[in-house]
């Protein structure tokens, strides 16, 4: 009996070893994979901002041509705003927002200056995390494309559903396993 008893102790410790281990892998793979996951997500968006704004400035557009015709072609929703030399919004595709002068904004000084820039922030017009991309138009003016960003919270939402299904089947295999692999170094 007393032999019986150190057996069982040993089997639930050898079975809540290898689940704690099964656990924190999981974990872990979740985080990491979450992460890789958004910084696909973001190169992705930037390329595609990015290729849109020099679509759009190689076509020579005209500044009439900036709207709703241009907009709705477009698969995801993208905000261009005209800045002219002095940082005043001449024009948005976001309507009915009061805009403060862009002229201190990283992106538009640095296109003033090498005819690109870029930056990552959240918006204040907004309150969102968006990618900027202003290119230098014509001579005096600014023309910056940004797309609203997802943070890696609501990434990591996102993909939760997913997780949680893949952690219910490991650790389904894994009790079973741990259960197997308990009795067996037990047993002799």
């Amino acid at each position: 009996t007393r032999y019986k008893e150190g057996a069982n102790a040993l089997k639930k410790r050898i079975f809540t070893v290898i689940t704690a281990m099964v656990m924190t892998a999981i974990v872990v793979l979740g985080i990491v994979m979450t992460s890789i996951y958004y910084g696909f997500y973001k190169t992705q968006s930037e390329n595609d901002v990015k290729a849109i704004a020099n679509f759009f400035v190689q076509a020579d557009n005209d500044h009439d041509a900036i709207g709703e015709n241009l907009i709705k072609n477009f698969p995801y929703e993208i905000r261009i705003t005209l800045i002219d030399k002095d940082g005043n919004v001449k024009f948005d595709t976001k309507k009915n927002v009061v805009f403060e002068n862009h002229l201190n904004r990283e992106e538009v000084q640095e296109a003033f200056k090498t005819g690109e820039g870029e930056a990552t922030r959240k918006s204040e017009t907004l309150g969102k995390n968006a990618y900027y991309y202003a290119i230098k138009y014509g001579n005096n003016e600014v023309i910056r494309f940004s797309r609203e960003l997802d943070n890696i919270s609501s990434m990591f939402i996102s993909v939760l559903p997913f997780l949680v299904v893949a952690a219910f089947l490991v650790v389904v295999i894994s009790t079973i396993i741990a259960s197997k692999l308990s009795d067996s170094i037990i047993k002799p």
